[in-house]
């Protein structure tokens, strides 16, 4: 059996090399290759890849150049060029650990798994901890934590090349739309995000970013719901068991106490960010449903 993982990278000259190495001191008992789909970019990437590989001698990496930019446009081409039983995905900007790709291919033994995710955890090294943008990004991520992790994130995932999955080029949210198409024809047994697998990335460092990932991950799950009708009860479905919020709230509040973070800031500044994303989103759509929304461009 023999892994091929894609690198989608686009202005990355500052991230990629780190990530490329966490692959080399990977733990990996199976043939593998490496694509990195370098797509428009306007930086040094094309030239720090080239120098890497030819000094490390990576024959079995290899550097594929487009000439447009787009996150989907790029996978489509590795997928096309692929070589593996099992294909698998991370960006660019994030960074695994030594056992994070083999955790993911022992799942995908099990005949019954399709799709399978890695844990995204945000790195905080490079962000004041005394800041509200700090806390409320932690209370966020506990919250979603404490909810559960379904949906398997495009950082980092991994499916069978037998699905013979071919991504719609004017969307967002691939990790969405690969998901809820693979439930819709396998069932949301066949979809899994394994904890142990841990991709790390970098969190927005200021409120501009912030705004605009979220809005982004908000629009873009609305994007694939106008494109994508047929996805809706999929989506709905995504959990088994109703989710006892109360349960849920309680498990945060306790570990923000433990982590000295104000509740107050789960409780209300959280319901106001929402608002505010879902207002910012609204000035989007048109772009969105027309295709023309440049994910790129807005986020970095």
């Amino acid at each position: 059996m023999k892994l091929s993982i894609l690198i989608p990278a686009h202005n990355e000259h500052k991230n990629i090399i780190n990530l490329l190495k966490d692959i080399q001191n990977s733990i990996l008992d199976i043939e593998y290759e490496v694509l990195i789909l370098e797509n428009g970019s306007i930086d040094n990437t094309v030239k720090i890849v080239e120098e890497y590989l030819i000094h490390e001698k990576l024959n079995n990496f290899k550097l594929i150049k487009l000439k447009t930019s787009g996150k989907t446009k790029a996978l489509n081409k590795g997928i096309k060029e692929s070589q593996g039983e099992i294909i698998m995905q991370i960006d660019s900007d994030c960074r695994i650990k030594e056992n994070t790709i083999a955790l993911l291919i022992n799942e995908l033994e099990n005949p019954l798994i399709k799709l399978i995710g890695a844990l995204d955890v945000p790195t905080y090294e490079s962000i004041d901890k005394t800041t509200l943008l700090y806390k409320t990004l932690r209370s966020q991520e506990l919250y979603r934590l404490a909810r559960g992790r379904v949906i398997p994130i495009g950082r980092c995932l991994a499916f069978k090349s037998d699905l013979n999955i071919i991504y719609p080029e004017d969307i967002h949210s691939e990790d969405n739309w690969l998901t809820l198409n693979v439930a819709k024809k396998f069932g949301w047994e066949a979809v899994k995000v394994l904890l142990t697998s841990i991709v790390a990335y970098k969190p927005p460092l200021s409120w501009g970013d912030f705004l605009r990932q979220e809005t982004r991950f908000d629009q873009g799950y609305l994007q694939i719901m106008a494109k994508f009708p047929e996805f809706e009860e999929v989506y709905n479905s995504r959990r088994k068991n109703k989710i006892d919020q109360n349960s849920i709230i309680n498990q945060v509040v306790d570990q923000l106490k433990d982590e000295n973070i104000e509740k107050e800031i789960f409780f209300y500044f959280k319901d106001i960010l929402s608002k505010i994303i879902t207002e910012n989103s609204e000035s989007t759509i048109p772009e969105f449903q027309g295709g023309s929304w440049n994910s790129i461009n807005s986020t970095k």
